[in-house]
């Protein structure tokens, strides 16, 4: 099995089967990322698609690995499509509910997921990213670091600051 880096190489060269194998990987864990920070299925997909443009047409260094190039294009895909939909509109982001429970466990579930929804959606950006990155991705906080670039501490200390935001919010509950 080729690496995700020799993929891409293949992919860079018009190797549509590369292309492929790299896109099948990625895409539910990328799309559901984009997703969670935009809240807006159609822009998410397309972010989603120029992410995957831009891994194409742009050169990846191997500083890091290729997964996590493609969460930093995906970030700052998100950062500039926020910013713009800031100044026309402030919506709020939607999580994805598995329905799988019986009708009163889903509808629990839904309350739930409904007021953390509320709650991560009221973190500022900064904080909002690090702990979707961490808590819905499953990133470590070495790869939060590099697909923000900021400093590792500043990933922690994002963290903590979006952790006991969401535990004042939850407090009594």
């Amino acid at each position: 099995m080729m690496s995700d880096e020799e993929l891409y190489l293949k992919c860079k060269k018009g190797d549509t089967e590369a292309f492929r194998n790299l896109y099948e990987k990625y895409s539910k864990s990328l799309f559901n990322y984009i997703y969670r920070i935009i809240g807006d299925y159609e822009l998410s997909e397309d972010i989603f698609h120029e992410t995957f443009l831009r891994m194409l047409t742009k050169s990846f260094v191997p500083r890091a690995k290729l997964s996590t190039w493609l969460y930093k294009i995906a970030t700052n895909l998100c950062y500039k499509a926020f910013n713009k939909r800031k100044r026309e509109s402030n919506k709020n982001l939607d999580l994805i509910i598995d329905s799988a429970e019986n009708p009163q466990q889903a509808l629990e579930k839904k309350d739930l997921m409904e007021r953390a929804k509320r709650a991560v959606s009221t973190l500022p950006e900064i904080h909002r990213a690090v702990f979707t990155l961490r808590f819905y991705q499953n990133r470590s906080y070495e790869e939060i670091s590099q697909i923000l670039d900021i400093p590792e501490g500043t990933v922690k200390s994002r963290m903590h600051y979006a952790v006991r935001s969401l535990r004042k919010r939850f407090k009594g509950r």
